[in-house]
């Protein structure tokens, strides 16, 4: 049926049928035994149709055995035909396996530069492709990332933005103007830029999605605006969404019933 026992157990609890258990369904040799002539025919039966047999051997031909060649050494080995694939090694013993996997072309560790200071770096053999980059720690990759993965450069890059079209033109000096009426703080705990290390954020009371660039300096109006440390701005953020939304879901049904009052 092309699904796995465990599929068929849930079918069958699934419609209430019994399924046998280990005691009413035992394995029919036991482990290392070889099977039955009667077993053998009642598989054959089963499988008749669905898999073809190879008439020298009573088995399906995928599980016939072909000759292959060791990787390393290059004796004649003997695979079944369903492990054999082009692109696989195979190998007569643990020891030419390792001796493959350990040659001195393909296993151990080689010496590689870094991509930002050159510094010599110890990396495994099978990480070194053409046109890999190497860095000693995150601090080299992010100045070599920092004056190369810029502009054009990146594969996402689709022509930079402009610096105005979040809040418009006049969002620069409403900003300042906003944190100098504040005093540079939070105007919800007074913690200072100098605790912060950083200018305090400057919040859109009613978002200013509602005003859009159209409208930037009604948005930007200093009454609009206030400055707040990092956590009080993503809950205030939180809290006037939620509000603005109400409020502009209570003005879409008061327009959408006087419409419809017009119509009728």
């Amino acid at each position: 049926m092309g699904v796995s026992n465990v599929t068929i157990c849930k079918w069958l609890k699934a419609q209430n049928i019994t399924a046998r258990g280990y005691e009413a369904n035992k394995m029919p040799v036991p482990k290392g035994g070889k099977l039955s002539a009667e077993h053998k025919a009642h598989i054959s039966e089963a499988t008749q149709g669905r898999i073809i047999l190879n008439p020298e051997t009573g088995h399906g031909y995928r599980w016939d055995k072909k000759e292959v060649f060791c990787s390393e050494c290059g004796q004649k080995i003997l695979r079944k035909a369903c492990h054999i694939n082009p692109e696989n090694q195979y190998f007569c013993s643990p020891e030419c396996k390792s001796d493959f996997m350990t040659g001195e072309d393909r296993g151990g560790k080689v010496k590689v530069y870094c991509t930002e200071c050159n510094s010599e770096l110890i990396r495994k053999r099978c990480k070194v492709k053409n046109g890999a980059r190497f860095f000693c720690d995150q601090i080299c990759e992010g100045k070599w990332k920092r004056k190369n993965l810029t502009g054009d450069k990146l594969y996402n890059y689709k022509g930079g933005y402009d610096k105005w079209e979040n809040y418009g033109p006049s969002w620069p000096h409403a900003k300042f103007q906003a944190r100098e009426r504040d005093g540079h703080k939070c105007v919800v705990c007074g913690i200072t830029r100098e605790k912060l290390h950083k200018e305090p954020a400057v919040h859109h009371i009613i978002p200013f999605r509602f005003f859009l660039i159209a409208r930037h300096i009604q948005g930007n109006n200093l009454l609009n605006l206030r400055s707040l440390c990092p956590k009080h701005h993503s809950e205030a953020e939180q809290v006037d969404n939620a509000r603005a939304e109400s409020y502009a879901n209570v003005v879409r049904g008061l327009w959408g019933n006087w419409k419809r009052t017009v119509e009728e």
